[in-house]
């Protein structure tokens, strides 16, 4: 992915870690990758953690929350959301999936996935999760939301979102 190649946040990976940071043209390890995506990520979960120690300090009623791809091991690799280790370590009270697809099936086992991993025995998230669906995607066939809805309710989620960049 190409986000994230400031020169401040390349100056400080390299200052903070020794590695070169893994520039377009440039011939880096395997490990310079690693460091990279691990730095990185671990610079969102700060900023959650940040925002977390902020809310309660100032304003302590404050519940925080974040949309997140459904995908733990995706959202982990490619947008650098440990969002696994948010909800066990507490950061949210809300977890708000972005279950956007046209496809009734995929969106039915997003839902049923996400909130079978919520009702597991090992889970510990105490959080609510809110399956978020793409509104937007059915302004001409509304029963087709309606169903994804239903299935997420069925699924066990706790709430359901819907976001409508076309209502913006």
């Amino acid at each position: 992915l190409d986000f994230g190649y400031g020169s401040a946040s390349i100056k400080r990976f390299e200052m903070e870690t020794g590695r070169k940071a893994p520039l377009a043209g440039t011939s880096v390890s395997r490990a310079d990758y690693e460091a990279w995506d691990n730095w990185r990520r671990e610079q969102v979960t700060a900023t959650v953690r940040e925002i977390r120690r902020t809310i309660e300090a100032t304003r302590p009623a404050t519940r925080l929350s974040a949309a997140l791809l459904p995908w733990a091991e995706r959202a982990y690799l490619s947008a650098f959301q440990d969002w696994r280790d948010w909800l066990s370590e507490g950061l949210l009270e809300k977890a708000l999936v972005m279950n956007y697809s046209r496809d009734i099936k995929l969106a039915a086992q997003i839902s049923q996935s996400v909130s079978a991993r919520r009702r597991a025995p090992s889970n510990t998230y105490k959080q609510l999760i809110i399956i978020g669906l793409g509104a937007w995607m059915f302004s001409k066939e509304p029963a087709g939301l309606w169903r994804q809805w239903r299935d997420a309710r069925q699924a066990g989620a706790d709430g359901v979102a819907l976001f409508s960049y076309d209502q913006m």
